[in-house]
C-alpha cells in the first residue's frame, strides 16, 4: 500500500465529517466552546479574501460559525473603504480603542469572535502572539464579541495572559453590521486589517493576518478586492419551510435564504411541537449543514416545549442542547435534569445523564481536531491556487531530474532522546504533504495526503516519489504542525525505484531540519511519526525487522521492514533511531494471507506504485546473505506448514484510502496473517544529497 490518503473534500465547508452518502469526505463539523470549554458543534468555512498573489503566504483553514442574519445582503463595503468606528458597549480588557485617534500612526487588526466558537478560541493564542510581535510597531489587536458581559467577561478573565489584547463587546450589533454584514462576511472568526490611513485593506481568517500586517508596516501590501457575493441557487417552490431551510443551509451561499426560511418554519409550522423539536435537533446536530443558526434552533426548541401539552424527554433534551450551545449552561443543566426525570428507558436515561455531565463539567480538548487540520490544509492549498502561487504537479515533474541535489544536512545526534521529547521536537519538522485535484463538482477538491520531513531550514523536504503520482493535480503543498501551508515550487531530485523525492517549498525559511543518519541494524528500536488515515502526528514504535531486496520492473532495491505501525497517509513519514536521527522513510505495506495459491493471490485492488512497493516475489534478507534472485518465501517464515511461495501469500494494499473502489476484502484468498511494514533505508536518501553532513 502506498500510504497516501485520498478524500473528496468540498472547499465550501470548513471541517470534515464522514458522509455515508458519498465516497470520501465532506466538510461539516468543528469544535465549539461554551462557557470557555470546547464542545463539538458545526461551523462553516469562508475563503480568505482581500489579498491574493504575493500578499498571501500563510493561508490557514478558516472555520466560521454563523452569526450574521444579513450575510446574504448586497455587499455595501469594499476593500479600501474607510473603517467604520467601533461601536462598543463595554471594553472588558485594556483601554478603549478609537480608530480615528490612531489614524496616521496605528495599524489595527479587528477580529470578530465569540466564546462559544471553538475556532475563535483556537485563534486566541495566535492573535496574542501577533499583538506581542508587532506591539512596538504601532499595531493594536482588538477582539469584538456580540455576547453579553456575563458570558464574555468571565471567559476573558479566565484566559488571562493567554488572551493579551484588547477586547470589547458590540453595542447592539452595530459593529457587526458595519463590518461583518457590510463586507459580506458570514461567519466567525473573521479579522479585518486597517492600515494607518484608516482604510480596511484585508479581510480573512485571523491566522492569515500576520503576513498582511508585516507588509502593511513595510508599505508593500497591495490590497485586492473581495470576491463578489455568490448568488443563491433556485430551489423548488413547493418545498415545505423546513425543507427549504435545510436545502439553503446546506449551501455556502444559502445563509440569507435559510434565515428567511427559518422565519417561515416558526410561523407556519410552529403549531407542531414534534416538527419543531426535530427541526431544532437537526440544526444542532446535522454535520452536513454549512450553516447552523443556534439562536433559531433555540427559538424552535423553546416553542416546541411551550406548545407541548405533555412534553416528552426528547423535546426537553433538544431544548437543553440548544440552551447549552447558545451559552446558557445553567438553564441547559436544569432542562437536561428534567429530561432525565421524564425518561423511563434505562438505556436512554444513561445517555441523557452522560450529556448532563458534559454540560456540568465541560472538558477542554487539547490540540487541533484532525478534521480541522485537514480543513486547514485543503483551504490553505486552495487559497494558494486562487492566489496563483501553485505549481501544477505535471509541471514539477517536467522540470525534475534523477541527479542528486546538493543539500547540507543537519549533523546526526549521538544523544538518546525519549519518545516524549522526540514527539515534541520532531513534530516541528514533520509535514502534512499532499496534492489537490479538481473534484467532480464545482468548488470541490480531491486531496491526496501523505507525510514528509524537513532536511534543510530553507524548506527542502523528503517524501515518497509516488506522492507525485498525481499528474492532474493543480498543486503539491505541505503544511507544518502550526498550520502554515506552503506550495512546492520545485522537485529537486527523485529516485523512482527506492521511492524518494526531494522537494523545495516556496518562500520558506527558519524551518527545523531533521538529521539523517546511516542505516541502523536489524533489531534496533525505531519510532515512526506520520499521518495514518488522517490521524495526524501519530507516533508509533517497534523494531527494525530486517533488510531485504525488492524487485520490480527488473530493478532491485534494498528495503527495510519494521514492526512500527503505519497506514494510508503515512507515506514519506520518518523512521527514527533512539537518538532522533532519520534512518528510514515509510513507503508501503504488504499483507500476507493464508491458504493462497499463486493464481488467486494477485491483488486487483492494489493501487501501489510498483516502483515504491516491495515486490513479494523477491524478499531475500540482506543480512542473510541471500542472493537478490532468492525465492525464499514469506509464508515459510511466518507459517512453517505453508508451502505457498512468497508471491502467492502477499497482497500489496491499495493506496487510495477511502476513495478506493476496485475490489473488496472478500477478494482476498484467505485469512490475514500479518502486514509487513516496508520503508526506504536512509542510505538511499543520503545518495540523493551529495554534500556531507555538517561536522560536530
Amino acid at each position: 500500500m502506498n500510504h497516501q490518503n485520498r478524500s473528496i473534500i468540498s472547499q465550501d465547508r470548513s471541517i470534515i465529517s464522514r458522509n455515508p452518502g458519498r465516497i470520501g469526505w465532506t466538510f461539516a463539523v468543528a469544535a465549539t466552546f461554551a462557557a470557555g470549554a470546547l464542545h463539538a458543534a458545526p461551523v462553516i468555512d469562508k475563503p480568505v479574501a482581500g489579498a491574493t498573489g504575493d500578499n498571501v503566504s500563510n493561508t490557514s483553514s478558516d472555520p466560521h460559525a454563523v452569526i450574521s442574519p444579513k450575510a446574504g445582503a448586497k455587499q455595501a463595503a469594499k476593500i479600501g473603504d474607510p473603517a467604520a468606528p467601533l461601536r462598543v458597549a463595554q471594553w472588558i480588557k485594556h483601554d478603549p480603542v478609537d480608530l480615528a485617534a490612531g489614524k496616521g500612526k496605528t495599524v489595527y487588526v479587528v477580529e470578530f469572535w465569540a466564546t462559544w466558537c471553538g475556532p475563535c478560541v483556537q485563534s486566541i493564542p495566535h492573535l496574542t502572539a501577533l499583538q506581542a510581535k508587532f506591539k512596538d510597531q504601532g499595531v493594536v489587536v482588538v477582539g469584538i464579541s456580540d455576547e453579553k458581559p456575563k458570558a464574555a467577561q468571565p471567559f476573558v478573565e479566565k484566559m488571562g495572559g493567554k488572551m493579551e489584547y484588547t477586547v470589547g463587546l458590540d453595542d447592539k450589533g452595530q459593529t457587526n453590521k458595519a463590518y461583518m454584514d457590510a463586507y459580506h462576511q458570514n461567519g466567525i472568526p473573521t479579522a479585518f486589517v486597517i492600515d494607518k490611513t484608516g482604510a480596511v485593506v484585508w479581510v480573512g481568517y485571523p491566522t492569515g493576518a500576520d503576513k498582511v500586517v508585516e507588509q502593511v508596516l513595510a508599505g508593500t501590501f497591495v490590497p485586492k478586492p473581495l470576491p463578489e457575493p455568490e448568488a443563491a441557487d433556485e430551489d423548488d417552490a413547493d418545498d415545505s419551510p423546513s425543507d427549504a431551510y435545510f436545502k439553503a443551509a446546506s449551501r455556502r451561499s444559502g445563509q440569507a435564504e435559510a434565515v428567511e426560511a427559518g422565519k417561515k418554519v416558526l410561523s407556519q409550522e410552529g403549531g407542531d411541537p414534534e416538527k419543531l423539536h426535530k427541526f431544532a435537533w437537526k440544526i444542532l446536530t446535522d454535520e452536513s449543514l454549512c450553516h447552523h443558526d443556534y439562536p433559531l434552533a433555540l427559538r424552535a426548541a423553546r416553542q416546541a416545549f411551550e406548545k407541548s401539552t405533555d412534553p416528552k424527554y426528547n423535546i426537553l433534551d433538544t431544548l437543553a442542547r440548544a440552551l447549552f450551545l447558545t451559552g446558557q449552561t445553567n438553564d441547559a443543566v436544569a432542562m437536561q435534569q428534567k429530561a432525565i426525570g421524564l425518561c423511563d428507558d434505562n438505556l436512554t436515561r444513561l445517555k441523557l445523564k452522560e450529556t448532563l455531565v458534559s454540560y456540568q463539567h465541560p472538558v477542554t480538548l487539547d490540540g487541533l481536531a484532525d478534521e480541522a487540520r485537514l480543513a486547514q490544509f485543503v483551504s490553505g492549498a486552495a487559497a494558494l491556487i486562487k492566489a496563483k502561487r501553485a505549481v501544477a504537479v505535471d509541471s514539477l515533474l517536467a522540470k525534475t531530474d534523477v541527479q542528486p541535489s546538493q543539500v547540507q544536512l543537519a549533523k546526526a545526534s549521538t544523544q538518546p532522546i525519549t519518545s516524549e521529547n522526540l514527539y515534541e521536537q520532531a513534530s516541528q519538522s514533520v509535514l502534512l504533504v499532499g496534492t489537490l485535484t479538481e473534484g467532480d463538482e464545482d468548488g470541490d477538491w480531491e486531496p491526496t495526503l501523505a507525510s514528509g520531513f524537513i532536511i534543510h531550514e530553507s524548506g527542502i523536504f523528503v517524501t515518497n516519489f509516488h506522492v507525485l503520482d498525481a499528474p492532474k493535480a493543480a498543486i503539491m503543498a505541505a503544511m507544518t504542525a502550526d498550520g502554515h501551508v506552503y506550495p512546492v515550487k520545485r522537485v529537486l531530485a527523485v529516485a523512482p525505484s527506492p521511492d524518494i523525492a526531494i522537494c523545495q517549498l516556496d518562500d520558506a525559511s527558519g524551518l527545523k531540519p531533521l538529521p539523517v543518519a546511516p542505516n541502523a541494524k536489524p533489531g534496533a528500536h525505531v519510532r515512526v511519526l506520520s499521518h495514518p488515515d488522517n490521524a495526524f502526528y501519530s507516533l508509533t514504535e517497534g523494531i527494525l525487522s530486517r533488510y531485504f531486496v525488492s524487485r520490480a520492473d527488473g530493478k532491485a532495491t534494498t528495503m527495510l521492514s519494521t514492526t512500527a505501525d503505519f497506514a494510508v497517509g503515512s507515506s514519506g513519514g520518518p523512521l527514527f533511531d533512539d537518538c532522533g536521527n532519520v534512518i528510514g522513510m515509510v513507503a508501503s505495506t504488504s499483507s500476507i494471507y493464508s491458504g493462497a495459491d499463486k493464481d488467486s493471490s494477485a491483488d486487483e485492488n492494489s493501487g501501489a506504485d510498483e516502483d515504491s512497493s516491495a515486490n513479494e516475489d523477491s524478499s531475500a534478507d540482506k543480512d542473510s546473505g541471500a542472493d537478490e534472485d532468492s525465492s525464499a518465501n514469506k509464508d515459510s517464515s511466518a507459517d512453517k506448514d505453508s508451502s505457498a511461495d512468497e508471491d502467492s501469500g502477499a497482497d500489496k494494499d491499495s493506496g487510495d484510502g477511502a476513495a478506493s473502489d476496485s475490489g473488496t476484502s472478500s477478494d482476498k484468498p484467505g485469512d490475514l496473517q500479518m502486514v509487513l511494514k516496508m520503508c526506504v533505508p536512509s542510505s538511499d536518501i543520503l545518495k540523493l544529497v551529495t554534500l556531507p553532513a555538517a561536522k560536530p
